[in-house]
């Protein structure tokens, strides 16, 4: 039996064309009850009343009855019930009527065409061995027959179309969202590759000079004798040239101590801007390569890691290898734990104090598994974490909080002294996007 378009609608289906529906259908109950109760109030004959307890009960169970045996059956079942009813009493011909639309839902417009037509030769049989040979009872099923069968083939066919059409434009939609968030990706590129630029162009230039001046200024401090910071000018005792352009007397031996002194300040604290810059300079530069992540450009993940391993100060320290048969994973996947080996790369080479790291790649046919591993320092990933807020989890918070983005979770195993390792899982396939800000990593041991 074709499925009821009330009990399948489609989600863009028109309006009227859903309670039209919903109209047709209930009218047809109430057509169909209606009679057979009329059937009920007139009967006399014994065999009405067998058949129509049997019409009944096979229309009642159709459902059941149909999962059995299959609609077709059914109807001729339903059919056998109304003859028998029909035989002895004249209104149960009259059942026919709701019968045709039932047939058009049952068989294909070809099949329901031939079986209206032979219900409506039995019907007008009934009718002539009951009232005799007349006109009406010949017309009067004829033209039902034809008005019930094409009033229920037109909205078949008026409701494929219109279904035709609702998933044409569910189809136009999906495409039209996906050509919108691939612009919306291509201009984030784009704005984040502009980013990078600038940072590069004004920070990261101002940065490097700066570093490069405070090493001349070094290099010259490290060259001059204590004794010599007065000749440049700078003097502890009288410090200026006068205005004659005469440098001031030799200082007393009292007080070489006290300008070796300044010797050593100004030269620590020239090596301490000088550090301070230089780290600035790299951190500006791990922004700028997050910005432009120019190691997947062109490469699978597998290749992205190696490039990121092999490029790190800690060399041949820090090895990296696969397990599993490799494969693409979505670009949100492969972009999001490229992001998290950097940051976690970056905490090995910075903070760890390693001499010896691994970073591992496992494929499985469900998921993928990130680890970086080093046998560095260590730390209490309780209180990593509880200064997440405050930044002070070594970048942890920021990673945890990928992973959540891409449905997955992160797993931390570390203790001061001991070492570090660091399990991140992803889902390949149909992976859900949670909102990750406000929470943790996962310890070792807890469930989510």
């Amino acid at each position: 039996m074709k499925e009821d378009p009330r009990t399948h609608p489609v989600s863009s289906q028109p309006a009227t064309l859903d309670k039209l529906s919903h109209g047709l259908w209930l009218g047809l109950q109430v057509l169909m009850i209606g009679l057979l109760i009329l059937v009920a109030w007139r009967a006399t004959h014994p065999m009405t009343w067998v058949g129509l307890g049997v019409f009944w009960v096979i229309y009642c169970s159709q459902r059941l009855v149909t999962r059995w045996v299959g609609a077709p059956t059914w109807f001729a079942l339903l059919v056998g019930a109304w003859a028998v009813m029909s035989v002895g009493q004249l209104e149960g011909a009259f059942v026919v009527f709701p019968m045709f639309f039932l047939a058009v839902y049952v068989f294909s417009p070809r099949i329901s065409a031939a079986v209206v037509a032979a219900l409506t030769l039995g019907v007008v049989t009934m009718l002539v061995g009951h009232i005799g040979w007349n006109i009406g009872a010949v017309t009067g099923p004829t033209i039902g027959a034809a008005v019930a069968w094409t009033l229920g083939v037109g909205f078949q066919l008026l409701h494929r179309e219109a279904t035709a059409k609702a998933r044409a434009l569910d189809a136009l939609v999906a495409a039209r969202e996906e050509a919108l968030a691939s612009s919306r990706k291509a201009g984030e590129a784009d704005e984040r590759m502009r980013l990078a630029g600038d940072i590069h162009d004004t920070v990261a230039q101002g940065l490097s000079s700066i570093h490069m001046l405070l090493t001349a200024v070094e290099s010259q401090l490290e060259g001059a004798s204590p004794a010599g910071v007065g000749e440049t000018g700078v003097s502890v005792a009288g410090g200026t040239p006068d205005s004659g352009g005469k440098r001031p007397a030799a200082q007393h031996p009292a007080e070489q101590p006290e300008i070796e002194a300044v010797h050593q300040r100004m030269l620590t604290q020239v090596r301490l801007a000088k550090t301070t810059a230089s780290e600035n300079l790299a951190e500006t530069r791990r922004i700028i390569a997050a910005l432009q992540p120019a190691p997947l450009e062109g490469a699978a993940l597998p290749v992205a890691l190696a490039r990121l391993a092999s490029s790190t100060p800690l060399g041949e320290k820090l090895s990296f290898e696969t397990d599993g048969a490799p494969r693409p994973l979505p670009d949100e996947v492969e972009e999001g734990l490229l992001r998290c080996a950097q940051s976690l790369v970056s905490n090995v080479v910075r903070h760890a104090r390693a001499d010896r790291a691994k970073l591992s790649l496992t494929f499985h046919p469900g998921d993928v598994i990130l680890d970086v591993v080093d046998n560095g320092a260590g730390f209490d990933p309780s209180d990593a974490i509880d200064r997440g807020a405050t930044g002070g989890s070594l970048g942890l918070s920021g990673v945890y909080r990928r992973v959540q983005a891409l449905g997955g979770e992160m797993t931390i195993e570390s203790a001061p002294g001991e070492g570090t390792g660091i399990s991140i899982t992803v889902p390949t396939t149909g992976y859900d996007r949670v909102d990750g800000a406000g929470s943790h990593p996962r310890r070792e041991g807890e469930t989510q």
